[in-house]
């Protein structure tokens, strides 16, 4: 055999198997393709028949578990925190934050006291 016929031999088999791999190559994006169609189908069906919770629907598309659960937490509580009791006079950051007052003639501590939540 000659040396030009081994490199057009050669030759013509990269290029069947470029063409074969291009080939695989689009059936494997259409195949990835459909199957995430599937998977986003199974879904939106799993979310619509596993739901008894009429809010579930609303919350469920977009926004993370994480809020979810939170929100779902909070709408199930059915007494509020007790608010802890006030220490007087004051919080040290509350120091802090009503310092200016504090020091004024005209509002000076007891007037504070009134303004502190």
């Amino acid at each position: 055999m000659s040396p030009d016929s081994v490199l057009r031999s050669l030759h013509h088999k990269i290029a069947a198997c470029e063409l074969q791999l291009q080939q695989l190559r689009q059936q494997l994006a259409e195949a990835e393709f459909q199957n995430q169609q599937q998977q986003q189908n199974s879904q939106i069906q799993q979310r619509a028949s596993s739901s008894s919770d009429p809010l579930a629907h609303d919350f469920s598309y977009g926004l993370h578990d994480d809020f979810r659960s939170e929100v779902f937490a909070a709408l199930s509580q059915t007494e509020p925190e007790p608010i802890p009791p006030r220490r007087w006079p004051l919080e040290n950051n509350e120091y802090t934050r009503y310092g200016r007052q504090l020091i004024m003639p005209e509002i000076g501590l007891q007037g504070t006291r009134h303004a502190v939540p």
